[in-house]
């Protein structure tokens, strides 16, 4: 798989020249001990509004939708981060890290990290779109969406360090996704690995002469 990134300011496009489809996916990671995708103390627990209305299962148990038109957005809401995805574009919009107690968590606030992902798809690629499954188990999530032309599959965790997000394609033709970060957060290059990050420490972190705060992520097509 071949890639492009483009960096404007606090946007990203992700460009993967691949027929069957690309996964664009962000990971957080703290500057304390946590490491890892999703990791949290306290755990998860995801609520999903579809057309209106809200399911939460119970500890243990979930819930499954098949083949489900959607008007809107789906409204996804966990202890730890939530987002919402919108119908008409197949696009993410507020990826948010709560701030809620836990001892991996690296905000203290609710934090608006990407104000939106969103795929560059057609018309025609989105005519006829639909839910086609969605399930929820306590702090995971797995959605997946069929169009006219081809699949998006959304997968999430509902952790302090915001887990592993992913969105997937399946389309005959390369998919470009456009990250835009939310306010106060920007990209740099990591001083001391030499890739691309975001955070919202002190605009110092990018010269390696400052310290960063709590909220370090990257992106990876």
């Amino acid at each position: 798989m071949s890639s492009t990134h483009q960096r404007h300011g606090r946007r990203i496009g992700i460009v993967a020249a691949v027929t069957a489809g690309v996964v664009a996916a962000v990971a957080l990671a703290g500057v304390a001990p946590a490491n890892a995708s999703g990791k949290t103390s306290t755990g998860g627990d995801y609520a999903v509004t579809v057309n209106g209305t809200t399911t939460n299962p119970a500890v243990g148990k979930d819930v499954k939708l098949k083949d489900v038109a959607v008007s809107g957005t789906i409204a996804v809401r966990g202890k730890h981060n939530g987002f919402d995805i919108r119908i008409a574009d197949l696009g993410v919009y507020d990826y948010t890290l709560t701030g809620a107690p836990d001892t991996q968590r690296m905000v203290t606030k609710p934090t608006v990290v990407f104000a939106s992902k969103v795929p560059s798809l057609t018309a025609a690629q989105l005519a006829s779109t639909k839910l086609s499954s969605l399930e929820v188990k306590d702090d995971t999530l797995v959605a997946i969406f069929a169009t006219g032309a081809g699949k998006l599959k959304v997968q999430a965790k509902d952790g302090a360090q915001g887990g592993i997000f992913q969105m997937e394609t399946e389309f005959a033709q390369p998919v470009t996704f456009t990250h835009t970060l939310g306010a106060g957060l920007f990209y740099f290059t990591n001083p001391y690995t030499g890739k691309i990050n975001f955070g919202d420490g002190t605009p110092a972190v990018a010269s390696g002469s400052g310290a960063h705060q709590m909220l370090l992520g990257k992106d990876s097509p």
